[in-house]
C-alpha cells in the first residue's frame, strides 16, 4: 500500500494526494487545486510524477487514502 506524506488536512483542503511507493513520489491534483499548493508540495518533495483527477474523484481517494490514519494531524509543512 502507497504511504501518504502530505499531513491529511492539507491534502483533503488542497485536494492533492501525494503517494510514496518507495521508490517515487506521484502527486494527483484537481484542477481546482490551488497553484501555491503545487509549489509549496513541490518544494517540500521530490516529485517524480504528476497525475491530474477530477476534485469529486480526488475527494474521494483522499478519504480512502488516509482512513487508516497514517498521518498525524499535527504534521504541518514547511
Amino acid at each position: 500500500m502507497a504511504r501518504h506524506p502530505l499531513p491529511y488536512s492539507f491534502a483533503k483542503a488542497h485536494t492533492l494526494l501525494l503517494e510514496d511507493d518507495g521508490q517515487q513520489l506521484q502527486l494527483w491534483a484537481a484542477e481546482s487545486t490551488p497553484a501555491s499548493a503545487l509549489a509549496e508540495v513541490t518544494r517540500v518533495f521530490d516529485v517524480t510524477r504528476f497525475e491530474h483527477e477530477s476534485q469529486a474523484t480526488l475527494a474521494q481517494r483522499i478519504a480512502v487514502a488516509y482512513a487508516g490514519g497514517e498521518s498525524s494531524a499535527a504534521a504541518v509543512i514547511g
